[in-house]
């Protein structure tokens, strides 16, 4: 009687062993592929290791997006006018999509220079951030159907960059500029 209960509870554990070592399995390579892929572009907020700064996401579409420029204010006692520190940017097309700066390039602070020129340009930079891939040359993606704005944006940067339909871990609704070593020339 003894083996009939030690038999069955070694075929209970057998019967469990696989359903277990699926969810195990499973949750392992979930977490591989957010491990590999990173966040959500629909997070808020980006840190940028090598840029150094961190980029917000802009506010809803019922608000109209302002720039806003940080300004110098003289003394008091002077009669000097108020002076913009920041370069004049254009008020972002909306019938353009947003557009994400990614770097992987060696120069630090590339990111936010080209999101700068971007945006003078008249485009609005949804984030920053690095790009921790293997991108040959600098590249503007396109998700499907945005082909053209892609030639129109790759036109405001230096040098030649290539416009590439994206791939799966870049964003369905925007356009990704990765920036390599080459960029600008």
């Amino acid at each position: 009687m003894e083996q009939d209960g030690a038999m069955a509870a070694t075929g209970w554990a057998r019967a469990l062993l696989f359903p277990i070592l699926s969810v195990i399995a499973i949750t392992a390579l979930l977490t591989a592929v957010f491990v590999l892929v990173g966040p959500d572009e629909s997070d808020t907020e980006v840190l940028s290791a090598k840029e150094g700064q961190t980029a917000s996401a802009p506010a809803p579409a019922t608000a109209s997006p302002t720039t806003k420029a940080p300004t110098t204010t003289p003394p008091a006692s002077s009669s000097a006018p108020q002076t913009s520190s920041a370069p004049e940017s254009q008020t972002p097309d909306p019938d353009r999509p947003q557009v994400v700066v990614l770097n992987q390039s060696a120069g630090e602070g590339i990111g936010a220079q080209v999101a700068d020129r971007v945006r003078e340009a008249g485009w609005e930079v949804f984030k920053v951030g690095s790009f921790r891939g293997t991108v040959s040359t600098t590249t503007v993606y396109y998700p499907s159907g945005l082909r053209d704005h892609a030639e129109d944006l790759a036109e405001d940067l230096p040098g030649d960059p290539r416009v590439l339909e994206r791939f799966s871990n870049l964003s369905g609704t925007r356009l990704t500029i990765v920036l390599t070593d080459d960029y600008g020339s």
